[in-house]
């Protein structure tokens, strides 16, 4: 996923710090980072009801886990899994983990 920056502008953030005298620290990549991640949350939520409505199924459930991000913060690795089945989402989540590791490692492409 590479972020826009359209939709996630760092210089208006970068030159506010500026402005203030202010140094970039590790709080700025934080602020980023939950924005990705809210914009990740949000396009999920919407891609899950999309789903529930084209199958007429209210049991399918949508979660990401981010895995990897440049240095720049513009270029954001994460999985997407979908299930179409009634299954909790702790166990969704800890499947998001198990394949974000893999991802990571490059031990697989694909997980079945």
């Amino acid at each position: 996923c590479e972020l826009s920056e359209r939709v996630f502008s760092k210089e208006e953030i970068l030159e506010a710090i500026e402005e203030l005298g202010e140094s970039v620290d590790e709080s700025f990549f934080e602020i980023i980072f939950d924005d990705v991640r809210r914009f990740l949350k949000d396009t999920t939520d919407e891609i899950e009801e999309e789903l529930q409505d084209i199958y007429c199924m209210d049991n399918i459930k949508c979660y990401f886990e981010v895995y990897n991000i440049n240095e720049e913060f513009t270029d954001f690795k994460f999985v997407f899994l979908v299930s179409f089945e009634d299954i909790k989402i702790a166990s969704l989540k800890n499947l998001a983990k198990i394949v974000s590791k893999r991802q990571l490692v490059g031990a697989s492409k694909f997980y079945s």
